[in-house]
């Protein structure tokens, strides 16, 4: 609900957004806490597939969405109010990119061993805590490879064979928090 209520103050229309939430086969019934943003968010679905990992729950996104432009938020994150509109108006900016990576710093309990998050202060890390993609790209690539499992490296495997085909741009000034 965090992630949702971070959309809702965006520095950025949000009837041009369509908000589609993947849910990866959680037993929690999402359509309550999802109910509380119909109003405010005219685009919003849950999509919800069978659990077979964050790869494939991302791809059943692409494959739904409409927008030339999709936009990877892990459910954990906040957005800062201008993360949108900065990545957005980056990729108008750039033609040539067919990614533009947020900045991700870490909030919440001290680093230890067991507690961590993605950080990506000054880029080339590619984490879909929060990306954003031209949706051809991910297309022509053939999205994320769903032989991964788990939450670990199916991002950077994707933006290998992205910046094969061209560059990802760095955008600082597009900020996400993720707790640890």
């Amino acid at each position: 609900q965090q992630l949702l209520s971070s959309l809702v103050s965006q520095d950025f229309s949000l009837t041009d957004l369509e908000v589609l939430v993947c849910d990866d086969g959680s037993t929690m019934d999402l359509r309550p806490a999802l109910r509380k943003y119909d109003s405010k968010i005219k685009n919003l679905c849950l999509l919800k597939q069978e659990p077979k990992g964050p790869a494939a729950a991302r791809n059943l996104g692409v494959r739904e969405s409409a927008s030339p432009i999709v936009l990877f938020l892990d459910s954990d994150v906040l957005a800062d109010r201008g993360l949108i509109l900065h990545l957005v108006t980056a990729l108008d900016k750039n033609p040539d990119w067919l990614g533009a990576e947020a900045r991700i710093e870490s909030n919440g309990a001290e680093k230890s061993p067991l507690r961590d998050s993605p950080v990506c202060k000054n880029g080339g890390r590619y984490h879909t805590a929060a990306i954003a993609y031209r949706r051809d790209a991910l297309v022509s690539v053939g999205g994320f490879d769903e032989s991964f499992k788990m939450p670990v490296c199916e991002d950077v495997d994707l933006a290998i064979r992205v910046l094969n085909q061209g560059p990802i741009g760095f955008i600082p000034e597009a900020v996400a928090e993720h707790p640890r």
